[in-house]
């Protein structure tokens, strides 16, 4: 589920915003709209899960560092307060990459290959210790983004023929990789930061 999240983000972000790239007056557009999807029912969810382990468990609040980067989903080596949301902090990492982007596209382009880069050599390497940022970059989950980003180049510039069956194949392949994987036939490399 995870990939998919991270494939379809990559998609609509570029197919959303790919007018925005090279034009730094969009900026604030792009920001708003992302942020408004991500933070505030995030919030929510973290509030609640901060007060049930207070409650249950008399657990004070995380300290101020933690809970900055809980808050701003910052990448961090440290547990997130809500576990889950290690997906969220990769997204904010791709927005904050196609935020460049925006702004200039020169730039974008190259923090987006630099990023490839550092996927690439957590591929052949393992992944990199080090900082919360290094470890994020060098996993190979970011890698879906740019899959998604590359269906949404080729779905704006080539009219597939027959599309119906173009999706027939992308929904049996989803629907056979979750199968293999519940039956034990493959295990994901899953790397959590």
């Amino acid at each position: 589920g995870g990939e998919f999240f991270c494939v379809l983000s990559g998609c609509i972000i570029l197919h959303g915003h790919g007018g925005d790239i090279g034009r730094p007056g969009r900026l604030w557009h792009y920001g708003q709209r992302r942020s408004s999807r991500i933070y505030p029912f995030y919030w929510i969810v973290l509030a609640a899960s901060l007060a049930l382990v207070a409650v249950t468990r008399g657990a004070p609040l995380p300290p101020a560092g933690r809970l900055v980067a809980d808050i701003a989903l910052l990448p961090t080596l440290a547990p997130l307060s809500v576990s889950v949301a290690w997906t969220l902090q990769f997204e904010m990492v791709f927005y904050a990459c196609f935020a460049v982007l925006v702004v200039n596209r020169r730039a974008g382009l190259a923090l987006f290959a630099v990023w490839l880069g550092f996927i690439a050599a957590g591929l052949a390497l393992g992944p990199r210790e080090g900082t919360a940022l290094t470890a994020l970059l060098s996993n190979y989950f970011g890698l879906h983004f740019f899959i998604g980003m590359l269906a949404a180049w080729v779905v704006r510039h080539w009219a597939a023929p027959r599309p119906g069956l173009w999706l027939a194949v992308g929904v049996v392949w989803f629907a056979a990789t979750g199968a293999g994987e519940n039956a034990g036939l493959f295990i994901p490399t899953l790397f959590l930061p």
